[in-house]
């Protein structure tokens, strides 16, 4: 029997889900990221909710829940698909460009945990929604996500040491 440990600490703003990811047996969290809306998304809405997606699974805890079991849409019953938590996302305009927002919904309290929002130029969309994983993989377990990592290797099968950054 898996047993996922939540503790829910009071903030002055906002409350935090804490969990133990550390057990061998831990149940993966079941998340839904439908596409993110806003005026500004368009296109980009579908294109953030799959980076999120990607992100997320990434960090081995996070089941992501198929995006086509509920169409992307942010209208779905989401306790019968087996969500536990749903990032409810926008993109909206701003002088600099634009803001991805993300919030954490608690599908079994229907309560908003926590959310972020992050500005920048429109070109720069792909580092927003890494630094949003992050931050809400940040929020969901108190230790910062690894969404944005890169990774360096050196090589000498040339002869000569070559450095390769992913």
């Amino acid at each position: 029997m898996s047993v996922l440990f939540v503790t829910l600490a009071r903030e002055s703003v906002a409350e935090r889900a804490y969990f133990d990811i550390t057990g061998a047996n831990v149940r993966k969290i079941m998340v839904a990221v439908p596409n993110f809306s806003g005026a500004a998304a368009g296109q980009q809405g579908q294109a953030v909710a799959q980076l999120l997606t990607k992100g997320f699974e990434l960090h081995g805890f996070i089941a992501v829940i198929d995006a086509s079991r509920f169409g992307g849409s942010r209208e779905a019953d989401w306790k019968s698909l087996g969500a536990d938590y749903v990032v409810m996302g926008q993109i909206v305009g701003d002088p600099a460009g634009m803001a991805i927002e993300g919030q954490i919904l608690d599908v079994g309290s229907n309560q908003l945990l926590a959310g972020r929002r992050f500005k920048g130029a429109a070109s720069q969309w792909e580092d927003m929604t890494l630094r949003l994983c992050d931050g809400l993989i940040e929020d969901f377990t108190g230790e910062a996500g690894v969404s944005r990592t890169s990774m360096a290797l050196v090589s000498d099968g040339t002869g000569r040491k070559e450095v390769f950054v992913t």
